[in-house]
């Protein structure tokens, strides 16, 4: 997968890195620490490409967390890498991410208090159109607090709850949990060694997931879905996720719930958990399709 990637005209390339090179641009992300899908890319464990406008010594770099975002950092004013990067959304990233289905470039821009500026000067031809996210941080007091307050609710009759594993996967012919774990898994084996997750099932049936998406170190992010809209608001998401606060808890991760602030009822489960907000700020896509 990984090689150089044109646009080639009069100074340096946008390049996609190998991934015994993803280390160097680290350093471009430290505003961003402990962000596991950032980092899950940068330390190869999770489904992504980088690209940058040098390969030894990158000013700009671009994170495709794939299925999820893109992240730009770095030198936000360099030139050779502005001047090229329209073209090279169209010819090489737009094809390759039709090849995968993912068909939106969403963008976050680091600092975020950039984005706007940047949309606006070098992306302004791809009319984008913004979208607020919600960050959060995880309190373990605030989770045991609110586990008193809002005690979970009994799941309906015949659902259950289960740990993904092996055996689960496998029972699930219609192949919903593998579906989630190759959007941002490498394989079903790596997700099982480096990853974790609980899933509410009913006859068979999937009904909804929550599993890690995403983990750099300790740090785990969520993600979850509910497929059905007939079983929403039956209390399967915040059941899947409390089980998953709880083995965090258990096993010394840190967990991180990132979402758009669109999304209120994933927000509600999130403060239910012990996820308190700490910042809003735009992210910006257009069509790939």
């Amino acid at each position: 997968m990984a090689g150089t990637l044109v646009v080639r005209k009069g100074g340096a390339m946008i390049q996609e890195l190998h991934k015994s090179e993803y280390e160097r641009v680290r350093p471009l992300f430290a505003e961003q620490p402990n962000q596991p899908v950032i980092h899950g890319v940068i330390e190869g464990r999770n489904n992504g490409r980088i690209f940058a406008d040098h390969r030894e010594y990158p000013r700009t770099a671009l994170i495709w967390a794939e299925h999820e975002l893109f992240f730009l950092a770095g030198d936000l004013d360099n030139e050779a890498f502005n001047a090229k990067l329209l073209p090279w959304i169209d010819n090489t990233l737009a094809p390759e991410a039709r090849k995968i289905g993912d068909l939106s470039f969403q963008l976050e821009v680091i600092p975020t208090d950039s984005a706007k500026g940047f949309v606006e000067s070098h992306l302004a031809a791809k009319k984008p159109k913004s979208y607020g996210r919600w960050g959060s941080v995880f309190l373990q007091d605030r989770f045991y607090d609110m586990q008193s307050a809002y005690p979970p609710n009994p799941l309906p009759p015949e659902t259950e709850l289960c740990r993904i594993d092996e055996r689960v996967i496998a029972e699930d012919r219609a192949g919903v949990i593998l579906g989630e774990v190759n959007k941002f898994w490498p394989s079903q084996a790596a997700f099982l060694a480096e990853g974790f997750g609980f899933c509410v099932r009913q006859g068979g049936q999937v009904l909804t997931c929550c599993l890690t998406v995403y983990r750099a170190g300790q740090d785990v992010e969520i993600g979850i879905n509910t497929y059905d809209q007939q079983h929403r608001g039956q209390g399967l998401a915040t059941a899947a996720a409390n089980a998953f606060v709880r083995h965090c808890l258990a096993h010394d991760f840190i967990p991180h719930w990132t979402t758009e602030l669109f999304r209120e009822d994933s927000i509600v489960i999130a403060e239910k958990l012990g996820f308190m907000q700490t910042r809003s700020y735009d992210c910006y896509y257009f069509s790939l399709a």
